[in-house]
């Protein structure tokens, strides 16, 4: 997978947005929108569950296209 930083504003939107994963679920979810030609946002955020212990819970922001970097 090629992870690519965008220094120029683009016209990439958001399709749609998935949360409150695994990791292994947002694994699966990369691969398949990589396969697909989509590009992802993915983040996580730190849960605690009722009984105080701490956790990561994902998110996926899917993407219509994969950004581009520019050649220099």
């Amino acid at each position: 997978m090629t992870v690519v930083q965008e220094t120029e504003a683009t016209e990439i939107s958001a399709i749609r947005t998935y949360e409150a994963m695994g990791f292994d679920e947002a694994v699966k979810m990369v691969r398949a929108a990589e396969r697909l030609g989509f590009g992802v946002v993915l983040r996580n955020a730190e849960r605690a569950d009722e009984d105080g212990e701490v956790y990561l819970e994902w998110s996926l922001e899917l993407l219509d296209e994969v950004p581009s970097a520019d050649s220099e």
